[in-house]
């Protein structure tokens, strides 16, 4: 899998002068390879626009765009599309076609054998979560909006694309859908492991999401780095605000408990927490049952540690301690 490297790229409308407005403007990011990396920031800011640079939907002023070794002009636009997926809003199904034409429409195109797009077709509604018995033939206007969009997520990957492209791909969808579809994505790109760059204006879904969020504002990153480092260390006042790097809270989201979890007691806890849970659901656990002390049991029901109620207060009152224990 590529990474993705945007090397002094610059958009501008209208013109290419020193005094044309820029929607980007001189944007140098590296995105990893097998990261999904989150644009995020207000209406306007141009995020949209870095993304859809990538497949060249709008094309740069000046700059390059890399994926791996080769810049984007260096392929045509046709063949670039059709190796990347592209997950948009609206899911642009079409109608008239079942799930499993719309799932099929890439590897059609590429000229794959029947049998091999029919394989990838049942593999890749097994991945999403739409049984193939059930959903193949469906059309989408018999679909929830939710399974539209996991159709849409399981066609933008039908011919193994290297790279995602994700613009706001759920939010159209109510938020109990919204956060079943966020958990799904979290769980197949633990499976796949692509490299996504994903646009949003949402900050818990940025925050729930990315392994890397590049924070923009009218047209440059102005930070670049890991959820916790940035609600931790934000780069000035609008990460800050934007992100709410004040609510202890939602840090505390990001830290698993593995990394502040003491050796199992004797007498373990009736109060249990999986050793994958953040120190904001072990607080909560911990809240809810009055109680001072919570197990981390495997998923054999073993212990493997304990945390105390006193230690999440201690740390919450000292976020530098927080800032380096999910490090």
């Amino acid at each position: 899998m590529p990474d993705i490297r945007f090397e002094r790229v610059t958009k501008a409308y209208g013109g290419s002068g020193p005094d044309t407005p820029a929607a980007v403007h001189d944007v140098t990011l590296a995105i990893p390879e097998g990261d999904l990396v989150v644009l995020l920031g207000p209406s306007g800011c141009g995020k949209t626009t870095m993304l859809r640079m990538v497949n060249r939907l709008i094309e740069p002023t000046s700059g390059q765009i890399y994926i791996g070794e080769r810049e984007i002009h260096e392929i045509p636009a046709t063949d670039l599309r059709r190796h990347i997926g592209y997950v948009i809003q609206q899911t642009g199904l079409f109608p008239h076609y079942t799930v499993e034409q719309n799932v099929a429409v890439v590897p059609k195109l590429l000229g794959w054998p029947r049998e091999k797009t029919q394989e990838r077709v049942q593999e890749l509604l097994e991945l999403v979560d739409l049984p193939p018995d059930q959903f193949r033939g469906r059309y989408p206007r018999q679909l929830s909006g939710g399974q539209q969009q996991r159709v849409g997520i399981a066609r933008a990957m039908a011919a193994d694309p290297t790279v995602m492209l994700m613009d706001e791909p759920f939010g159209a969808i109510d938020a109990i859908t919204r956060a079943d579809l966020q958990n799904e994505l979290k769980r197949i790109q633990a499976q796949v492991h692509k490299t996504i760059v994903f646009v949003t204006h949402d900050v818990e879904e940025a925050l729930k999401l990315a392994d890397r969020i590049a924070v923009m504002r009218t047209g440059q990153v102005v930070q670049y780095d890991t959820p916790l480092v940035l609600l931790s260390r934000p780069a000035d006042e609008f990460v800050s605000s934007l992100l709410g790097a004040r609510d202890i809270l939602r840090r505390m989201s990001l830290i698993p408990v593995a990394s502040i979890m003491e050796a199992p007691g004797e007498n373990p806890s009736h109060v249990t927490v999986a050793p994958d849970a953040n120190l904001r659901d072990v607080l909560s656990a911990l809240v809810a049952a009055g109680a001072q002390e919570a197990a981390v049991r495997d998923g054999a029901g073993q212990a493997v540690g304990r945390v105390t109620l006193a230690r999440l207060l201690a740390d919450a009152a000292h976020p530098e301690q927080l800032a380096t224990a999910g490090s």
